[in-house]
This record gives C-alpha cells, structure tokens and sequence, in this order.
C-alpha cells in the first residue's frame, strides 16, 4: 500500500527549491557583456522568427553557439 503525505508548505518549497538547485546545475551559466546594439538586434531577431516564449533566447543563443562551433571546424578542415 502506498502511503501519501501531506508536507507543510515550507518543506514543500525547500524541496522543490532544491530539485530545481540541482537541475540547474547541470547546466553550464554564461554571464557575458555584448554591445547593446548587438543584443538588441539579436533580440529583435529571436523575437521575430521565434516569438516571445520563455526559453526562445536561451534556445537561439545555443543555437548560435553550435552554428559557430560547426562553422570553425568545417573551416579547420579545410586548412587540414
């Protein structure tokens, strides 16, 4: 028989505060100062083709970040 528990309010929030703490960390953080025209055109753009949904930026910077990485190795291929 499974047995279900009714949790004050603050144990439930430390433990979903702490699921959400170890979720994160796998993740990687970037903290990182770019142009203000720069980032308002990039902006511009994700909210343009993507639209105004949570995660769209995040989604178009990783985006960005593999379409770089791509483009250098097909370029130190070439080299080879």
């Amino acid at each position: 028989m499974l047995r279900t528990y009714k949790l004050c309010g603050y144990v439930e929030n430390y433990i979903r505060d702490y699921i959400v703490l170890r979720y994160d960390s796998m993740m990687g953080k970037l903290n990182i100062k770019i142009k203000d025209k720069i980032d308002s055109k990039f902006r511009k753009e994700v909210f343009k083709r993507k639209g105004m949904k949570k995660g769209n930026l995040t989604q178009a910077v990783e985006e960005a970040m593999l379409m770089w990485i791509s483009s250098e190795a097909v370029k130190n291929e070439e080299k080879a």
